[in-house]
Order: C-alpha cells, then sequence, then structure tokens
C-alpha cells in the first residue's frame, strides 16, 4: 500500500527493511531482478479483511486477490503459503457489522484514502484496559512447503 510511505517516520521504517509499496510496478520489478536472499511477502487481505476481523472468526478475502498468483507463473517463483492463528485475537475490534454506522463510515474513509484504521481497543503497557499493545494472546504461525511454480 503506497500509503505507507506518505508517512515521514513510517516511509523511513519502511524503507530501512525492505518494505516496498504492493502494486505490480513493483511485484514486477523484484521478480524480474531477483537478488541474493530475496523474498517478497504480500498479505494478501487487505483492508477489506481487516474490517471483518474478529476473535474466533476467520474471514479470508483471497479469492478476488489472485493477481500475485500470475506474477509467480509469470517469473516462475515459489509461493509459500503461511497463516497465523490467533492473530485476529490481538486486537478487539468494536462491532461493525456490515450495514452499520461504523462500517459505513470506514467504508467512506477506506474510499477517501485508500485504507482504513479499524477502531480497536487494545490493553495498556501497564496492564490497563485502555492502550495500543496487543492482548497477550497465543498466537500460532503455520507454513506450508513451496509451491514450486514453472515460467508459463
Amino acid at each position: 500500500m503506497s500509503q505507507h510511505f506518505y508517512f515521514p517516520l513510517r516511509r523511513e521504517i519502511f524503507m530501512l527493511t525492505g518494505g516496498v509499496d504492493s502494486s505490480a510496478e513493483s511485484l514486477e520489478y523484484l521478480l524480474a531482478n531477483p537478488g541474493k536472499n530475496r523474498a517478497v511477502v504480500i498479505a494478501v487481505g487487505g483492508t477489506t479483511e481487516i474490517l471483518d476481523s474478529q476473535p474466533d472468526c476467520y474471514d479470508l478475502n483471497i479469492l478476488s486477490r489472485r493477481g500475485f498468483c500470475k506474477y509467480a507463473l509469470k517469473h516462475g517463483a515459489d509461493l509459500v503459503p503461511m497463516y497465523n492463528f490467533g492473530e485476529n485475537a490481538l486486537f478487539e475490534q468494536f462491532p461493525n457489522p456490515k450495514g452499520s454506522l461504523v462500517r459505513i463510515f470506514q467504508l467512506k474513509i477506506k474510499s477517501i484514502f485508500g485504507f482504513v484504521i479499524p477502531m480497536f481497543k487494545c490493553r495498556h503497557a501497564f496492564d490497563l484496559s485502555l492502550g495500543i499493545m496487543p492482548h497477550r494472546r497465543p498466537v500460532t504461525s503455520v507454513v506450508g512447503e513451496p509451491i514450486r511454480l514453472v515460467v508459463i
């Protein structure tokens, strides 16, 4: 998301850690010019998936996000499936069912700025009820075997 590069400090952190925009041009460049130990990591769900994030609810938005597979086939890049179970429980979102005023407001912000900041409640650094720290809950990461693709 190019919006991450509009904020000065955030931009520098992304650039120092090798972060790039997740646009088609960036993906094409990275896959066409492979470097040593280079990996492209994409969070496929996007802001639509963020809005549906609730504890114990895994509503994935990947059926309409197949562009990265086309680039992987074009360049013969391996795909490594990965998922984090329990990640949705780290931040408790305020209720925002589809059609509610909260969801309508969030979608309006998304249409204007291209991204949305979910309204969530977290914990304080000293374990108080409000703050910006994620809740202390287990997250289980599952990484699959690489799916080898040939150039098409």
